[in-house]
Order: C-alpha cells, then sequence, then structure tokens
C-alpha cells in the first residue's frame, strides 16, 4: 500500500497493478473519501485537528468527527504523501484487503496508570507489556527482561492472584479461550477481526495509524465496542490517567 511507484514499473512492463491494502475496506473509503475533497473542494485536515467538526463520509452511516482522524492526516509532513497515495489508488486494476500486526506499546508513565487502574479494579487480567523502541527508531516492540522495572513497586505481588504480566501474546489462542471475557485493543484490524470471530468484546484504545478510525467504525458505527479513549494516539503525548481507565 506504501509502495505506489511500482505502479510505474508495471505500466512500463504492460502489467496490470494490484494494491495489497492492510487495513479494513471502511477506512479505504475514507482515505479515498478525504483525498477527493481536498481535490475538488480544497478540503485541509489540518484545518480540524483542535475541532468538533464532524464529517459526512460516504463510506459511514454516522457522522465523523474531525479529530478522530489519523494523526499522519492531521499532520502537514505526512498528508501530501497520505493524498498521493490515495490518488495513485485509482490507478490500478484492483485493492485487496487484509491486516497486519501491531507495533504499538506505551512507555513508563502510561504503564503506571494502567497498572494503578487494574490493581484498584480488582478484576482478573493477561497484560502483555512490551517494551518501545529507542526514539526515532522504527522497530517492532521487544520483551522486557524484567517487567518489575516499569510497573509500580510491588504491583507483581499484589496482583498475583488475580493478574498475569507477560511478554508477547499468542493472541488468537487467548481470545479463543472461554475464561477471556473482553479485550482492550489498540484496534489494529487484525485484532478486531479475531475479537469479532471469537466474539470478545473489545474496549478500544488506538495507538497509531489508521486505529482512531477503526476505533469510531467498531463503537459507533457497528456498537460493537466501548471507548476508552477514541481520540488517543501516541503522536499526541496524551495521557489517560488512572481513574478514567478504572471508570471504563
Amino acid at each position: 500500500m506504501f509502495c505506489t511507484s511500482m505502479i510505474d514499473v508495471a505500466d512500463d512492463f504492460g502489467a496490470p497493478s494490484y494494491i495489497f491494502f492492510t487495513s479494513g475496506a471502511a477506512f479505504l473509503g475514507f482515505l479515498l473519501y478525504v483525498q477527493k475533497i481536498h481535490d475538488e473542494e480544497n478540503f485541509d485536515p489540518i484545518q480540524f485537528k483542535e475541532k468538533d467538526t464532524e464529517l459526512l463520509v460516504t463510506c459511514l452511516a454516522n457522522p465523523f468527527p474531525a479529530r478522530v482522524m489519523p494523526f499522519g492526516m492531521l499532520n502537514k509532513e505526512r498528508l501530501p504523501h497520505l493524498l498521493d497515495i490515495a490518488r495513485r489508488f485509482r490507478e490500478v486494476r484492483g485493492i485487496m484487503c487484509f491486516c497486519f500486526g501491531s507495533m504499538g506499546s506505551f512507555g513508563e508513565d502510561q504503564l503506571k496508570e494502567i497498572a494503578c487502574a487494574l490493581e484498584h479494579s480488582g478484576y482478573r487480567f493477561l497484560w502483555s507489556v512490551r517494551r518501545p523502541p529507542p526514539p526515532g527508531k522504527l522497530a517492532s516492540p521487544t520483551d522486557y527482561e524484567n517487567p518489575q522495572e516499569v510497573l509500580p513497586q510491588g504491583f507483581l505481588e499484589r496482583t498475583a492472584a488475580f493478574g498475569k504480566v507477560i511478554g508477547w501474546a499468542p493472541q488468537a489462542a487467548i481470545l479463543a479461550h472461554p475464561a477471556v471475557g473482553g479485550f482492550v485493543s489498540h484496534c489494529g484490524w487484525n485484532s478486531v477481526l479475531e475479537s469479532l470471530w471469537f466474539g470478545v468484546p473489545i474496549a478500544t484504545w488506538p495507538m497509531y495509524a489508521e486505529q482512531q478510525f477503526n476505533a469510531f467504525e467498531m463503537v459507533i458505527e457497528l456498537g460493537l465496542a466501548v471507548e476508552i479513549k477514541m481520540e488517543y494516539s501516541k503522536e499526541s503525548g496524551m495521557m489517560v490517567n488512572c481513574d478514567e481507565i478504572e471508570r471504563e
């Protein structure tokens, strides 16, 4: 989906081009909608970054809040690249929608707020805690050798009777287990589809890319999830505190 320059190579050889779009079909429709009104009506998404404006998107049944747009659309450096990609999508023979995995992780301050909420709630939990890559480096998260170094002092001992902290998780196997009653998800499309398949309710906590849109689709469009913080993104510097998490 990001390698649209390959369309030119295919054209040189007289071969048809297809796009492998690694997000949901509804977000594809939204991306093409934003590109169309930008080019034809001079629409600038960045102007609505801090506003409560709602968009009437052709592929959605409900008005879409502009503040929930993916961070890339609200960033003046990234927006032109996204618009160019969408324009090239219109040149190809077809588009295939599947999905891809997560690169999401939280910083230490946010981890402590989540830990506080879990401990106060008293609910049984399984928590996958992973180390973010170094600042400025594009890489997948890794496991902590000792999660206690980033969690509140004594947290693991105090929650040992009703909670478990792990690193990488076999997500599909966990969602398939009958003991699992809910899933706090970053709303990557893989996770959304797996949750729906196994009938596990989602509490949405989007982090990057199109995940805010996916959260809107699940909570507002389909009524199949509840919201923790729909407009959250890693780039925003937003912090969701213990009380908010525990309440949701």
